[in-house]
């Protein structure tokens, strides 16, 4: 910020009115995940209130931590980037997404407090022909249907940490979050039946024991859980990939949504040490990296599949965590047409 006059090389100005820089600073992370260490940034220093903008860019190895209090304008993070922070962070976070096609998505906001009628009209949804439907529905438990935002909605308020949604674009692009960094643990209320929620933080976090020993949302909430099984939808395959204890390892990717059962009224918790930097992007990909046998059936239209692992300590009968049925939720495009 300039104010007040400066003498240089013999040269005086006079600069009135707090004149701002728009200088910005971008993290390479060459060195380590120290958001301190200035060898990770470019140019090489840590970034202040000063700085019109911080970038973080995609496809990076190292990804910014940070446990002290920040004090900064705004972080702009492209697809599949990651930050941690478990401390104050004061500044705007915008996180882009990218849907890669027009298909229906399961998302979630990875920041606080984006107003769900202005990230409507910024982000060119798909749109209900002959009705006001458009392309962004929660799903309600109570009556196993998507209730879908209408056109011309208004005072809807914020996305809840921790709320999902399944999303259709108009025409393939990216979507962004705008809002604070969540530095907290989040509890997400979930009641009988299937539950649409999704990651609060723009980092990943640990699905299972195979991605953590023990903080990973399974572990965690395996009591509260009917069956300890996460289901994501895959827009390829129009299907829901299961994700549990017997799965590959599995972080969960920023701004992805998901569903996880349960009887009764419980309470999820996401925490903030299930938490990790992630060098390859999860969003919508699952890894295979170990021998299984996978059964198909098909009657010429639907195919179904199931995959059979050999896990020391299970049982024939049904192992919560381990055994999982098929979910019964079709997507949004089967229940009303957009």
């Amino acid at each position: 910020k300039l104010d007040g006059i400066t003498q240089i090389d013999g040269i005086t100005t006079s600069v009135t009115g707090g004149a701002t820089l728009a200088s910005g600073i971008t993290w390479n992370g060459n060195t380590d995940n120290d958001w301190n260490t200035t060898t990770n940034w470019t140019p090489e220093r840590v970034p202040t209130a000063a700085d019109a903008y911080t970038i973080i860019p995609a496809g990076l190895t190292n990804y910014p931590t940070l446990g002290s209090a920040v004090d900064i304008n705004s972080v702009t993070m492209a697809n599949g980037s990651s930050l941690i922070s478990t401390s104050t962070f004061s500044g705007s976070i915008t996180y882009t997404r990218n849907l890669a096609t027009t298909n229906w998505y399961l998302v979630s906001s990875p920041v606080s407090g984006q107003d769900i009628d202005t990230f409507v009209s910024a982000e060119g949804l798909a749109s209900g022909s002959g009705n006001n439907n458009m392309g962004l529905a929660a799903y309600d438990n109570s009556s196993s249907a998507w209730s879908y935002y209408q056109s011309g909605t208004s005072g809807s308020g914020d996305f809840a940490l921790g709320s999902g949604r399944s999303i259709k674009l108009a025409t393939a692009g990216d979507i962004s979050f705008t809002g604070t960094m969540p530095v907290d643990d989040v509890s997400i209320a979930i009641t009988n039946g299937y539950n649409l929620v999704g990651n609060p933080y723009p980092s990943y976090i640990a699905a299972n024991t195979a991605a953590d020993s023990s903080d990973n949302i399974l572990t965690v909430n395996t009591s509260i859980l009917s069956e300890a099984t996460l289901w994501m939808w895959n827009q390829a395959t129009s299907d829901y990939d299961a994700i549990n204890q017997a799965s590959n390892s599995m972080d969960i990717a920023p701004a992805q949504g998901f569903f996880v059962k349960t009887s009764g009224s419980n309470t999820l918790s996401i925490t903030e040490a299930m938490q990790s930097h992630q060098s390859s992007d999860s969003f919508q990909r699952l890894s295979n990296e170990r021998p299984e046998i996978s059964l198909v059936l098909s009657d010429g239209e639907i195919t179904r599949d199931t995959d059979v692992y050999y896990i020391d300590g299970t049982t024939t009968g049904f192992d919560n965590g381990y055994d999982l049925s098929l979910i019964h939720i079709s997507e949004p495009t089967r229940q009303e047409a957009i």
